[in-house]
């Protein structure tokens, strides 16, 4: 892997845990069995951290790569959870 994925590995990251932090500002819990307006934008942060985390994994680590062979699938999950993720959460941006 090189640099360039490594740094755009850790920027998607930090990207995440910025929409996380921004996400658990809202209410997310289940009032009268109905959830919060925080609710998807939480899951949508999470799954977006989980995805970035495996690609930085995956490009400090290049062995579980080769291995696991999750390279193709994570870039077909990244980017539409990250697209996802903003088109659907825009309204949170002030």
């Amino acid at each position: 892997m090189n640099q360039a994925e490594k740094i755009g590995g850790i920027a998607l990251m930090a990207l995440a845990i910025v929409y996380l932090y921004r996400a658990m500002e809202y209410p997310y819990g289940l009032e009268h069995g109905v959830p919060g307006p925080g609710l998807l934008p939480l899951l949508l942060g999470i799954a977006l951290l989980l995805l970035s985390l495996c690609y930085t994994l995956r490009t400090f680590l290049p062995h579980l790569g080769e291995k696991k062979n999750f390279g193709p699938a994570m870039s077909k999950l990244l980017y539409p959870a990250w697209v996802c993720t903003f088109s659907i959460s825009s309204p949170l941006v002030d």
